[in-house]
């Protein structure tokens, strides 16, 4: 349990579980019909951060609030004068 590709292969498995107990009619919590199709969403996104390596979100928060915003737009010519 210490390869985090085996735990995004894991996730992606239980994805296809999710689509499986959404077409079938079977949430996974019965008095939420779209329970399982809900989870069959964010069980991707939870092994895309697997295969990235589990970094800590609280750093990647972090760095990106404090990390100087630049902008890339071309400043728009001056007039001519």
């Amino acid at each position: 349990m210490e390869s985090w590709t085996f735990i995004g292969i894991a996730w992606l498995l239980h994805t296809g579980w999710d689509i499986l107990h959404h077409l079938k009619g079977s949430p996974i919590i019965p008095f939420a019909g779209d329970s399982s199709f809900g989870c069959a969403v964010c069980d991707p996104v939870i092994a895309l951060w697997c295969f990235w390596g589990g970094p800590s979100l609280i750093s990647l928060v972090r760095t990106w609030i404090t990390r100087p915003h630049t902008t890339d737009a071309v400043s728009p010519a001056s007039p001519p004068g």
